[in-house]
């Protein structure tokens, strides 16, 4: 089984990151909200300059390690799908891959710039996506795969919501069997 998974909000903590790396280093620049703020040019500037520092340090969401860990052990192929690098110009490859061999996590391959992610996720023939953005799943379901919405809100969506990194594992190898 194939498993394609996000990144940012999805397996680290970015945006609360880069939100203490901003006010640390800039404190007068207007940040709140990641991905709309990215779109201000000072932002976009200042993240552009720092992002390797900000993402090759990010912090996991609880459990993602053992989440990764439990995938490997049941023979899944891990892709990392990721549209870091589309927006901002700086060294995501190498802070991307430091990040995961800072934290030991296992995967098969990785793909960046990734804005439109169903294709790419049809074309590695991906079981299951997980993504923190329900948009970025709408269109991955148009592809007929599987999605999870790794995300604390309740509301109706016609993808799998999951708050917790142990329960995606256990969904998905219990279906796997």
């Amino acid at each position: 089984m194939v498993i394609g998974i996000d990144i940012d909000e999805t397996i680290t903590n970015t945006h609360d990151e880069a939100y203490k790396y901003v006010k640390k280093y800039a404190p007068n620049l207007k940040f709140n909200d990641y991905c709309d703020d990215i779109k201000n040019k000072d932002v976009k500037a200042f993240l552009g300059k720092h992002a390797y520092n900000i993402q090759s340090n990010l912090t996991l969401k609880p459990f993602v390690k053992e989440a990764f860990d439990m995938f490997k052990e049941h023979g899944f192929k891990i892709i990392i799908i990721t549209a870091r690098g589309y927006d901002l110009d700086y060294e995501y490859e190498k802070a991307s891959i430091d990040m995961l061999k800072k934290y030991d996590l296992p995967y098969d391959e990785i793909y960046y710039k990734q804005n439109k992610k169903g294709k790419i996720a049809k074309e590695l023939n991906v079981s299951y996506f997980i993504d923190d953005k329900e948009k970025v799943l709408d269109e991955v379901k148009e592809y007929g795969i599987q999605t999870i919405w790794y995300t604390n809100e309740k509301k109706e969506s016609k993808h799998l919501i999951f708050s917790n990194w142990l329960d995606i594992a256990n969904y998905i190898i219990e279906r796997s069997n």
